[in-house]
């Protein structure tokens, strides 16, 4: 960001020229990050910044598990799954896939809605071709759903759109290379009244915008700010 004064304050995007940069590293647990120093900003008049503004998220890895230790129904019909406030979810024979088609019912409290972190989604050895392997997250009144198969970074991938969802894990393809199933995070909250729901919404390859509001009244803060003027440390 650039100053007025030309001096070092707390960021303030209505008063300073600011420009987003891409996200430089993802990583797990801690995380050293080096200033790299102030740069030259094009879009704020060629000017030098004056400080930079990081904003990282945290996502809980270790929290209970809510998904069932069990195969699917040999009639077909769905798996119920309750969130509560927030759990864990593996697929079954977790870290080795197994062949399955099974259909979860994930089901929060009324007027709540869930959103959904994948920490590890490796069904489909590396290739983000979601035919054989796949997990889907469908809508009441759709049929269609939202695919994925390899998301291998802690991200959002699903915001629902209402307090119930069917989850569907589909895995025809036991010898996927390096692939181990799915572990998702799952977090339940109160609906806002400004809720995008769906996957999250990507307006460049340098800016995402996050459909998920910035706390939780379940797992405490999921995305924390700094301001860094030289090294720091973030853990």
């Amino acid at each position: 960001g650039v100053t007025q004064s030309g001096l070092c304050e707390d960021h303030d995007a209505t008063k300073h020229c600011v420009a987003t940069t891409a996200p430089t590293f993802v990583c797990r647990q801690s995380c050293t990050y080096f200033y790299p120093g102030n740069r030259i900003i094009p879009s704020c008049g060629n000017k030098i910044a004056t400080y930079q503004y990081v904003d990282y998220q945290c996502i809980p890895t270790k929290t209970e598990l809510i998904s069932p230790n069990t195969s699917c129904p040999l009639d077909g019909s769905k798996v119920p799954i309750q969130i509560n406030r927030r759990g864990r979810f593996q697929s079954l024979n977790y870290p080795n896939l197994k062949r399955m088609n099974c259909t979860y019912r994930l089901k929060t409290d009324q007027g709540n809605i869930m959103n959904i972190y994948g920490l590890d989604v490796s069904l489909n050895g590396f290739i983000n071709d979601c035919k054989q392997n796949k997990i889907t997250f469908i809508e009441d009144g759709e049929s269609e759903g939202s695919d994925f198969c390899e998301q291998r970074s802690y991200s959002l991938l699903y915001s629902s759109c209402s307090n119930e969802l069917d989850f569907r894990y589909i895995v025809n393809n036991e010898a996927a290379f390096l692939s181990s199933g799915v572990e998702l995070y799952i977090e339940s909250q109160a609906r806002p009244s400004d809720w995008t729901c769906g996957k999250p919404v990507v307006t460049s390859p340098q800016t995402t915008i996050r459909t998920t509001p910035f706390t939780t009244p379940t797992a405490g803060v999921l995305v924390n700010e700094s301001v860094m003027y030289a090294r720091d440390e973030v853990e």
